[in-house]
């Protein structure tokens, strides 16, 4: 197995993307995007879950404001 490498001041980012039905055969994509710096002890998968954590919240934010007016 190789060399762990180190990293310094990782930026990950993270997108989720849905498709909604507006009715009248219309539909809206909405999006949400998420980035944060991490350092090289931090836990990549777990960074990343919480990050799309945020997106899902956003994304469902918009879905209920779409369809409620």
């Amino acid at each position: 197995m190789g060399k762990r490498i180190k990293f310094t001041d990782r930026r990950i980012c993270v997108g989720l993307s849905k498709t909604i039905n507006i009715g009248n055969y219309e539909s809206m994509k909405v999006h949400a995007n998420a980035e944060a710096n991490i350092s090289d002890d931090a836990d990549f998968d777990e960074a990343c879950d919480a990050l799309l954590d945020d997106c899902i919240r956003q994304v469902i934010k918009y879905e209920e404001e779409v369809l409620n007016g």
